[in-house]
């Protein structure tokens, strides 16, 4: 198997991750994963890097743990290895240094940006400290220690790659269905196709309906970074559940549209006349059943909780399974030990 074939897994694998056969539940395993994209996701904003580098760099963080176990290696020391390599395959490079100091940053919330970054860069104490230690020395030796640790992880994470650092962006699919022209006045081909787009000299308020969509689907293609729906479904079959959640949601505000599947039987149907949109995406009529599948964990993933503390329940992975591996008893009663290395853990504050 090689290229991106080896990254597609079945959602039945996140029940025997390294991580789950070192004793993490798969909720703990999901919550970590969450926590270190949600870190890269920070680090790349302040570091403005672009869509198609933070998108490599959380799709290297989900794929390293499908080989290696969050009790082995802190998220925190792979989610910043992820954006570092991200920036350099993107060819938007930033220096070590800076990823080192904006981690520094945004794992210690005590520090401040404003006066601390000027602390670090001039060299110099200063008479405040930091948990009983100069601020110099401490910024001085937590930069060391990050600098450090993204120079040793990131051969570790290039091993357990296999170099292969090719990643599909569902943010890529979505910009090439929609025409980010069109983007004020609602005339979306895609909509057009799908005989729901209004009239060019409609109301203003009707035209910001379907760029709502539009918007909306991008942002909801953000969301799905923080979960491992990329080990399962390809940048396409993705783009398109972004897409159909985004549009129920918009267009049929009085429904509640997190009910899957019905507000989406129309879209959805066998009716060939409404499969036409799938062409935007290149999809055909077989491949319904996965946006249905990634649209139930998309979903899954929406319900469990508030929007600021939402994590992924572990119910769409053990739902979601091939039948014939619907039968499989997993954790078998014996327990196989784990033939990954012990790294010792950096404790980040």
């Amino acid at each position: 198997m090689s290229g991106l074939q080896q990254w597609y897994f079945s959602p039945i694998d996140m029940l025997k991750t390294p991580s789950t056969v070192h004793g993490c539940t798969l909720e703990e395993e999901l919550s970590a994963r969450q926590k270190g994209v949600e870190l890269l996701l920070r680090v790349a904003g302040q570091l403005r890097l672009p869509v198609n580098a933070f998108v490599a760099a959380a799709a290297y963080f989900h794929r390293f743990y499908m080989r290696n176990s969050i009790k082995d290696y802190n998220y925190r020391d792979i989610a910043a290895t992820c954006i570092f390599l991200a920036t350099k395959v993107e060819e938007c490079g930033r220096k070590l240094k800076d990823v080192a100091t904006t981690v520094i940053f945004k794992t210690n919330a005590s520090l401040k940006p404003d006066t601390d970054i000027q602390v670090l860069e001039n060299s110099k104490v200063c008479t405040v400290s930091c948990g009983g230690v100069p601020r110099w020395s401490y910024l001085s030796k937590e930069h060391k220690k990050w600098t450090e640790n993204i120079l040793v992880y990131e051969e570790t994470l290039l091993d357990s790659l296999c170099f292969d650092l090719v990643v599909e962006s569902p943010h890529a699919c979505l910009a090439t269905a929609f025409n980010s022209a069109a983007v004020g006045t609602g005339q979306h081909e895609i909509f057009q196709v799908m005989d729901i787009a209004f009239p060019q000299d409609s109301a203003p308020e009707e035209q910001q309906v379907l760029d709502s969509v539009v918007l909306n689907a991008w942002g909801i293609a953000h969301d799905t970074l923080r979960i491992p729906i990329c080990l399962f479904f390809s940048a396409r079959i993705i783009a398109a559940s972004c897409f159909m959640i985004s549009l129920v949601s918009c267009s049929n505000l009085s429904t509640e549209w997190t009910d899957f599947p019905s507000p989406f039987d129309r879209y959805l149907s066998a009716d060939p006349s409404m499969l036409v949109w799938l062409e935007k995406f290149s999809l055909r009529s077989s491949d319904i059943q996965q946006i249905s599948d990634c649209i139930f964990i998309m979903l899954c993933f929406y319900k469990t909780s508030e929007p600021n503390e939402r994590i992924q329940s572990p119910i769409p992975y053990q739902q979601l399974v091939p039948p014939t591996l619907a039968a499989v008893q997993w954790p078998p009663t014996s327990t196989p030990a784990s033939s990954q290395p012990t790294h010792e853990q950096t404790n980040v504050g």
